[in-house]
């Protein structure tokens, strides 16, 4: 860094933090008026990139807070540490979902595609965001924070591993322009999937102590056979496993459920008290719920209780309604290294 770039990044830091609060168009108007010649484009970036150190530093210095006030010896890969953090860093985004309706349709875009030969930084990913034509162009009907779909990708991509494979991977798991569903109509049915997947995660978590993050994805296969079926008991939604001294398995559950005069969006369940935190003992049951549910033959009053317990939402399928699901789960194993890293894509401004 030059000396003159680093006058004008010191410059920008001191009137960041006086005014915290204060924008690209503040900052520029101080700037001109110190005698600094610079273009609105540079101020964008240096604004962005200073504000996201900044919520970095809050969100690591909470994380030790918490590693000092248990009083015990945690390392980074701690399974529970890298939970509260992956919540930590979430709620931080959906204090401001602004940036996640402007953003984050087309990041998905770029990351399903569009990356191609570029290297995953930081500048390469906001410079492509930028020139993408839904940059800025994102409102609620197409980034819908109450879709399940895009709140498990949203959360999912959080949990990535820095490597542009695995995050194609996650971008288009939910994807049916990125081809990561397939012929749905297809799919056959499948039965103790979820119990089967967290037998696996437990056998990993044993071993290296790493909490498992799993995207769930129930696929109604029945809508197929019916043309405009209004209705559907397809779901998506993402279960953060942790692992305790006794070595049983809790879990923290995140959804949306959509549209919104139905369920509810991914800040109402993060933000407002809903009960996301699963107990081990509470988690059997979740677990026994879920493949007792796609078990089922038919939608009745049994049924439609056990999709409440299971998804806190009250779905009005017609009696009857035949049930013919496939589950598939997509696992990954974040680290607070690679959760920061990911976020510093999606609060590109």
């Amino acid at each position: 860094m030059d000396e003159l770039t680093s006058s004008i990044e010191r410059e920008i830091r001191d009137i960041l933090q006086l005014n915290p609060s204060c924008g690209v168009k503040g900052v520029l108007k101080e700037m001109h008026q110190k005698g600094f010649e610079i273009c609105t484009k540079d101020i964008r970036n240096i604004v962005s990139r200073l504000k996201l150190e900044a919520v970095n530093d809050k969100i690591k210095q909470s994380s030790l807070e918490v590693i000092c006030g248990a009083n015990a010896r945690i390392t980074d890969n701690d399974s529970k540490l890298v939970c509260q953090h992956l919540d930590t860093v979430l709620c931080t985004l959906l204090n401001t979902p602004n940036r996640i309706i402007s953003n984050f349709q087309a990041l998905t875009h770029i990351f399903n595609g569009i990356m191609g030969p570029y290297e995953l930084k930081h500048e390469c990913v906001s410079r492509l965001l930028m020139s993408h034509p839904l940059y800025r162009g994102g409102n609620t009907k197409n980034t819908p924070l109450y879709s399940c779909k895009l709140a498990t990708t949203f959360i999912m991509l959080l949990c990535s591993e820095h490597n542009i494979e695995k995050i194609k991977t996650t971008a288009s798991f939910l994807s049916h322009s990125s081809g990561g569903l397939g012929n749905l109509g297809k799919l056959p049915p499948n039965r103790n999937v979820l119990v089967d997947a967290v037998a696996s995660a437990k056998t990993d978590m044993l071993r290296d102590r790493k909490c498992r993050v799993l995207a769930v994805s129930l696929t109604d296969l029945h809508v197929f056979r019916i043309p405009y079926q209004p209705k559907s008991i397809a779901h998506s939604f993402v279960l953060a496993l942790s692992i305790d001294e006794d070595d049983n398995i809790s879990a923290t559950q995140y959804q949306a459920f959509g549209p919104p005069d139905v369920g509810y969006d991914l800040t109402s369940w993060c933000l407002d008290g809903s009960p996301k935190h699963i107990p081990w003992e509470r988690f059997v049951e979740f677990i026994a719920m879920y493949e007792t549910f796609v078990k089922q033959k038919v939608w009745n009053p049994f049924s439609e209780e056990l999709y409440q317990l299971l998804f806190a939402c009250r779905l009005q399928m017609p009696n009857g309604y035949c049930i013919r699901t496939h589950t598939r789960i997509l696992v990954t194993a974040p680290e607070i290294e690679s959760i920061d890293a990911m976020q510093s894509y999606i609060m590109i401004q």
